[in-house]
């Protein structure tokens, strides 16, 4: 059941808490944490690598209360410097209003497919993901998202299921297929449980080969790939509310990923790395405006290690985007910020584009899954095709 929240207060209230939230939490900041120098190699590999960040219900409404926010706080959107700007069209093959996992599987594999559908097209045929063509062609893949890994977004980037919540199947799928890195919350779909008489998927992954982490000291002290690193139950808590010992920011989580795809293990091999911030979402259900730009700015931070790495690796793709709009978000005249909506809606949302590629995406608009078969192309590998059954 969504939970609505009490009418909007006026802008300036946010103002003043993003402000604050911004100044006392250094962690929080623009552009922390930083990549270590020993995780910044001379080169890339000959294929480029790409980075892709989604803002789950990320709408133009949302970024514009959040720039607000920010230039109040003395600071700008890292978005805001990225050179490509364009709007993506989020409907789904039977559908004007999409769900997350339909968005997301058209932008993973160039299908359309049904809301709730996972990775799968419209005939519930499991397809090629970019995840998966990356890793087939050498490549390194890692999924980090504050909500559980499970979810239907980065699900839908590595699992083949027609349920989104079937999120135990989503679980062991994303063991078989294993991306190098997974950070994210969701555990308690990774662990065993009484009704269940097969392994449980956190039982399949240490048998993969995997080092599983659940702390933040263990996410900064882990090595080796691959490594899979679950530090809820189930979704993160909020920006606002999180505790940084317990739960890692997006942004360390997404730094840590690059050092690892990019060290002395990853032997000059591209990447591919999906960064989530689920929790845009969630804050825009509950019509919650401050969490809701906090956690835009959480994923704004997220963009900065990205980028600082991308603007020293000329051969790396940084694309920012939502999967679709939720709330309808509206800032208005007199100040305040007003919701139109308490759940998804058929709105355009943003996307922002930097590196090699970047003029592919600049035109007016956007299908979502042009969003696919552009970074297929730009990374040297091909999405969409039928998975054939071992």
């Amino acid at each position: 059941m969504i939970r609505l929240r009490k009418p909007i207060s006026a802008l300036f209230a946010l103002i003043l808490l993003c402000a604050t939230v911004l100044l006392a939490a250094p962690e929080c900041r623009l552009g922390s944490p930083r990549l270590s120098a020993e995780s910044r190699p001379e080169a890339q590999g000959p294929a480029p690598s790409v980075i892709m960040f989604i803002g789950d219900g990320m709408g133009f409404g949302h970024i514009e209360a959040a720039r607000v926010a920010a230039a109040a706080a003395g600071r700008s959107l890292t978005v805001d410097s990225m050179p490509v700007r364009s709007r993506v069209r989020t409907l789904s093959y039977a559908d004007y209003i999409t769900d997350s996992a339909a968005a997301a599987t058209a932008m993973a594999t160039g299908h359309k497919t049904i809301n709730s559908f996972v990775g799968v097209d419209s005939e519930m045929q499991p397809v090629t993901t970019i995840l998966e063509a990356v890793r087939e062609a050498g490549g390194l893949t890692a999924l980090v998202t504050n909500g559980a890994i499970t979810g239907a977004t980065t699900g839908a980037f590595a699992a083949h299921v027609d349920d989104r919540q079937s999120e135990h199947e989503i679980a062991a799928a994303l063991v078989s297929t294993r991306p190098d890195v997974m950070f994210g919350g969701g555990y308690a779909n990774f662990a065993p449980s009484l009704s269940e008489n097969e392994e449980s998927a956190i039982e399949r992954a240490m048998q993969a080969g995997y080092r599983v982490v659940r702390t933040v000291e263990g996410l900064v002290s882990a090595s080796t790939l691959p490594l899979l690193g679950l530090f809820a139950e189930a979704d993160f808590r909020f920006a606002a509310d999180r505790d940084p010992v317990a739960e890692p920011s997006l942004a360390q989580m997404t730094a840590r990923a690059i050092e690892l795809l990019t060290g002395e293990a990853a032997m000059g091999r591209n990447f591919f790395l999906l960064v989530e911030n689920d929790l845009i979402d969630a804050a825009s259900h509950e019509h919650d405006v401050e969490r809701m730009v906090s956690e835009v700015l959480e994923l704004d931070d997220a963009v900065s290690v990205g980028l600082e790495f991308a603007r020293s690796h000329r051969n790396t793709l940084v694309l920012v985007v939502a999967d679709h709009d939720t709330g309808a978000v509206e800032l208005l005249a007199d100040g305040q910020v007003r919701f139109g909506s308490d759940d998804h809606t058929a709105q355009l949302v943003p996307l922002f584009a930097e590196g090699p590629g970047q003029e592919r995406f600049s035109v007016d608009s956007i299908d979502n899954t042009e969003i696919a078969r552009i970074m297929a192309e730009v990374i040297g590998v091909k999405v969409g095709d039928p998975v054939v059954a071992p």
